[in-house]
C-alpha cells in the first residue's frame, strides 16, 4: 500500500468532525458524501480490467453511489463533499 492510501484514510473527516465545527459557526450540515469510496484504493491494472466490462462498470458505479451516501462510511472516502446551510 502506498503512502497516499494511508493519507486518504487519515485525512478524510468523519461526519462528526465536520458537523461540530459547522455548528460552531451556526451552519447546519445538509448532506455529507464520501467520493470516491473505494475506487481510489484499486490499482490501475484492476481499474482497466473493470473498464472492459460495461456491466461490471455499471455495478461498481452503482455501489460507489450507494456507499457515498452512507454516512458511517465517509471517513473511508478519497474526498468528503459537504453541503451546509445557515441555521
Amino acid at each position: 500500500m502506498g503512502w497516499e492510501k494511508i493519507l486518504y484514510q487519515y485525512y478524510c473527516p468523519k461526519p462528526a468532525q465536520v458537523e461540530d465545527p459547522c455548528r460552531d459557526v451556526v451552519l447546519e450540515v445538509a448532506d455529507i458524501k464520501g467520493i470516491p469510496m473505494f475506487l481510489h484504493l484499486l490499482s490501475e491494472q484492476t481499474l482497466r480490467c473493470i473498464e472492459r466490462s460495461p456491466t461490471l462498470t455499471e455495478q461498481i458505479l452503482d455501489l460507489e453511489r450507494k456507499l457515498s451516501e452512507e454516512r458511517s462510511m465517509t471517513g473511508n472516502a478519497g474526498n468528503t463533499h459537504v453541503t451546509a446551510r445557515k441555521q
